[in-house]
């Protein structure tokens, strides 16, 4: 048997005999001590499962973080809403980026037509053509405002369908489509132009032409008497 030398030491007592005896090093008493790790801290995603933060809020979660503020109002939640700074301000024409992707005015026949309708379904309270949500709920929001009169919608909740309904208010520069196109056309029914409409067919209506009995013509008869013809 094999011992390392350095391990073991041998004993000679008789020829050809050894025997070995191995002591194992003296060594002092070895303290391990404990250092007690803090519990690792499990971090909970910002958002749930298939939503992802906005960099601007990371409590506004989303599908796709991109489409907020981009210049075309994502009409619903939880794009329009406080969190996600209504859509990145896409849905009201006050706070819209006309620097963005769709520039906030794309019409039905440019390049970006075929992503459309867009309208400006506007909730933020802060703004003067704002809707009432909870009035104006059960609509297709992405009609509110798209220039296209829906008579549905041609309510004070609705801001009168975004203004659409009024030739007045209806905004050629944002609308989707042309104003006035539609079966509905114009029909105002927003008292801070019906007013004004108002008032300027009663002065373009043309004076009444008098009548008979306005009108009375003095005529004088002249009788004049011939004395008979003499035989």
């Amino acid at each position: 048997m094999e011992v390392a030398a350095s391990v073991a030491t041998f004993f000679d007592k008789n020829p050809g005999e050894h025997t070995y005896s191995y002591s194992p090093p003296v060594s002092s008493p070895v303290t391990t001590s404990v250092v007690d790790q803090p519990a690792a801290i499990e971090e909970k995603p910002l958002c749930p499962q298939g939503l992802f933060p906005w960099e601007k809020n990371p409590s506004c979660c989303v599908p796709n973080p991109n489409f907020i503020g981009d210049g075309a109002c994502d009409p619903d939640a939880p794009y329009n809403t406080e969190e996600c700074g209504y859509d990145g301000g896409d849905c009201c024409k006050g706070t819209c980026d006309s620097g963005s992707i769709f520039g906030c005015t794309t019409k039905k026949e440019s390049q970006f037509g075929d992503y459309g309708p867009f309208g400006f379904y506007c909730v933020d309270p802060s703004q003067e053509d704002s809707i009432v949500r909870n009035v104006c709920a059960d609509v297709e929001k992405d009609r509110i405002g798209d220039g296209m009169c829906n008579p549905e919608y041609n309510t004070a909740g609705c801001n009168y369908d975004g203004g659409d309904c009024c030739e007045e208010s209806c905004d050629t520069i944002h609308s989707f489509y042309q104003c006035g196109l539609g079966a509905g056309s114009f029909d105002c029914r927003d008292p801070a132009f019906v007013k004004e409409v108002e008032t300027i067919k009663q002065t373009s209506k043309p004076s009444p032409m008098p009548t008979d009995k306005s009108v009375s013509v003095e005529t004088t008869v002249v009788v004049t008497s011939t004395p008979a013809p003499t035989k």
